[in-house]
């Protein structure tokens, strides 16, 4: 089953859909990365630079999901297997959404569907990274509802007084 039938498949109906991204995405998706974030959007744009969109799809694929309305990506996300001797285990790429359009449940649609199709293809973990400070409590929140809980931290990792969260959820 194609990524965008399976979106849909989660979410019936009418609404925003959730595609693979393609390249006449990127310049709107690392946009919506830099809203949240500089250093994730000079990250993202480095890595997104060799990106092939057509890499198969149990190894890593960025996300974006469009606004019914204005037919343009309002939020973006992903998953990457980071070390392939780990077997089952899975990293989520970067997720955010428009900042114009938060409050949607679009956030939640576009992990759910990462968990979801990670889950296809055998995963036991997915983990992310998120930073320590107190502007990102409430992106721990929102990990932590879908039941991520935090399984280790690097202190003064990004700078100090900065610790990088690392976060698993058992699949």
């Amino acid at each position: 089953m194609k990524w965008t039938q399976f979106a849909k498949s989660l979410f019936p109906g009418s609404g925003p859909e959730i595609r693979p991204m393609t390249a006449a995405d990127l310049e709107e998706a690392l946009r919506i990365i830099r809203l949240h974030d500089s250093d994730d959007y000079r990250a993202a744009k480095r890595a997104f630079h060799d990106t092939r969109f057509d890499l198969a799809e149990d190894v890593t694929l960025h996300l974006v999901l469009v606004d019914q309305e204005s037919k343009e990506p309002v939020g973006v996300s992903g998953y990457f297997v980071e070390d392939s001797e780990a077997r089952g285990i899975y990293w989520l790429g970067w997720t955010y959404v428009n900042p114009f359009h938060r409050g949607k449940g679009y956030g939640a649609m576009l992990l759910h569907t990462v968990i979801r199709g990670v889950k296809r293809f055998g995963a036991r973990k997915l983990y992310l990274s998120t930073s320590s400070l107190p502007e990102y409590e409430a992106a721990r929140a929102f990990y932590a509802r879908f039941g991520f809980v935090e399984e280790g931290r690097l202190v003064d990792y990004f700078t100090q007084g900065e610790d990088k969260i690392i976060m698993g959820l058992e699949i």
